[in-house]
């Protein structure tokens, strides 16, 4: 008999989730699809102000990482994605590590859409803008289209708090709103 040694994962549900906390962002949906959490909402800004969504999630067991997969129409200049140096109610980071490339804590690449997996934007950071570079995925004169699609492996600080994820926008452009949808949520663990 064979035993799975290794990182487990668990599809995080409604029951799981403690508060959702936002900022210029109307939820338009929150819920279990196909008992999974899932949330979209419409992010309503115009010039730089800012807007953000935290979903903080309960401890159901003791988790080590967790992925999402981001859904994300429109454009910003500003914004981040689980980085202390975000928009909005905060700065929040999710109590989520700094990014780092060497622990896996972005991956999909390839399976990435309109994002980090063309090349002109895999120079810049996956966790922070607020820039007109060339190779900011998510600015309106450098974007490749809707939707833009990835996903992300974070690891969580141990230190006893609450932890979740974090997305804030800011300089999306005079009365421009953009949605965005958060699923495909997994908190991993080690048996």
């Amino acid at each position: 008999m064979s035993s799975r040694r290794g990182p487990k994962t668990i599809k995080v549900d409604e029951s799981m989730i403690d508060s959702i906390t936002l900022k210029n962002t109307d939820q338009t949906f929150g819920g279990d699809v196909d008992g999974q959490f899932v949330f979209e909402g419409f992010k309503t800004v115009s010039g730089c102000d800012n807007s953000a969504v935290y979903i903080r999630l309960k401890d159901p067991i003791d988790w080590n990482m967790i992925s999402c997969r981001f859904t994300i129409n429109g454009y910003a200049s500003c914004w981040s994605f689980n980085s202390s140096s975000g928009y909005g109610p905060g700065p929040y980071d999710g109590n989520l590590h700094s990014y780092d490339p060497s622990k896996n804590d972005f991956f999909s690449e390839s399976r990435s859409i309109n994002s980090w997996g063309h090349t002109q934007f895999q120079s810049h950071s996956r966790v922070f803008a607020c820039d007109n570079q060339s190779n900011n995925f998510y600015h309106s004169g450098y974007h490749l289209g809707d939707p833009k699609i990835f996903i992300m492996k974070r690891r969580r600080n141990l230190n006893g708090e609450l932890a979740g994820i974090y997305h804030s926008t800011a300089c999306q452009g005079s009365g421009t709103g953009h949605s965005v949808k958060i699923s495909d949520i997994n908190i991993w663990y080690e048996e």
